[in-house]
């Protein structure tokens, strides 16, 4: 997976969230980060995926898009001592490219 990491077909874009949500976050115990599984993912990303934010991931087709999220839906999960947020749930929607 590491290796899509140099492909320039697989952007990793974030957006913020609503103030309230942002605020709401930075209240809480829930730390800015939760590990992508990964050290390399990890480290480009600057420490792991950010919470309180919405995250766009695209790219060709067999880039580990798929792949990412599925492993991310777990490592959310994980303890926080081993870089998960504990109890946190975590979605994801995928689109599809509409057809003519």
């Amino acid at each position: 997976m590491s290796d899509n990491l140099n492909d320039p077909s697989t952007n990793f874009k974030t957006k913020p969230t609503t103030k309230a949500n942002r605020k709401a976050n930075e209240s809480s115990s829930v730390p800015p980060y939760f590990t992508a599984g990964d050290e390399t993912i990890d480290k480009l990303l600057n420490g792991g995926i950010p919470t309180g934010y919405v995250i766009e991931i695209s790219g060709g087709s067999a880039t580990g898009k798929t792949n990412l999220l599925m492993n991310l839906a777990i490592t959310v999960q994980l303890p926080r001592e081993f870089g998960g947020l504990g109890k946190w749930k975590f979605e994801w929607e995928q689109k599809k490219p509409c057809s003519k």
